[in-house]
């Protein structure tokens, strides 16, 4: 009996031990993970501007889409350069007014772009106006009333 506890108390010492090493090490991995994921979404941010700078001048402007990409990667990762996006934009006003403009029209990744690089965030609610740009009126009996703009194209 004295045998057996003993030799259960030294294999539970055995088994244990892995383990215990094995949770260490993903605890440290837990650690890493944020910085890997942060250099990853860099280096692949950089990669897709400079590769998007060479393609550019192609007959398919698929460099400005990566550009785009890239840029989308380094907003979210340096403050630095979102600042910097935002500097750019307050300096050429009525481009910035283009690209709120039309950003509703563009995916995801480049709404979230031009919005976290706006020099004047807007707050809209997009429940009230079911994504569309409302126009207040200008005659001054129907303060309340807007005017929404047809969807139909005006040619």
């Amino acid at each position: 009996m004295i045998f057996s506890a003993w030799f259960l108390k030294l294999m539970m010492r055995l088994l244990l031990k892995p383990l215990s090493t094995l949770w260490q090490g993903l605890q440290r991995i837990e650690q890493i993970l944020p910085m890997l994921k942060r250099s990853f979404k860099i280096l692949t941010g950089c990669l897709l501007v400079i590769a998007g700078i060479i393609v550019t001048p192609l007959p398919i402007p698929f460099g400005i889409v990566m550009i785009i990409i890239g840029l989308s990667l380094l907003v979210t990762t340096v403050p630095q350069i979102r600042d910097w996006l935002k500097r750019r934009r307050t300096h050429y006003r009525e481009t910035s007014g283009h690209l709120n403009a039309i950003k509703h029209k563009l995916p995801g990744f480049a709404r979230k772009l031009i919005e976290d690089t706006d020099p004047e965030p807007r707050q809209t609610n997009d429940s009230q106006n079911d994504g569309q740009h409302v126009i207040p009126c200008p005659d001054a009996e129907s303060q309340s009333r807007t005017h929404r703009p047809s969807r139909r194209n005006p040619r």
